[in-house]
């Protein structure tokens, strides 16, 4: 069945009309990576709901994550990379 003949609540949320519903997806994952790597830098635990169980996840070492360059106004790195 082609999607677009399906009601709006049975065609995948990439294909919804509405562009912030388009994108809620891809702005709820950059949000979760914020909210661990907050979690990572202040040792805070994470509440996270799977299917019916809540769950405590105890955050990762800060050490054991991927390290973030700071960026500038014009988008360079502190070592001065473009």
């Amino acid at each position: 069945m082609n999607p677009s003949h399906l009601p709006p609540a049975a065609r995948p949320i990439e294909q919804a009309r509405d562009a912030d519903l388009r994108l809620s997806q891809p702005a709820l994952r950059r949000a979760a990576q914020r909210a661990r790597e907050l979690a990572a830098r202040t040792g805070t635990a994470l509440i996270v709901r799977r299917g019916e169980r809540i769950e405590r996840i105890e955050p990762a070492p800060i050490a054991a994550q991927q390290p973030v360059a700071p960026y500038d106004a014009a988008g360079r790195t502190a070592q001065g990379d473009a």
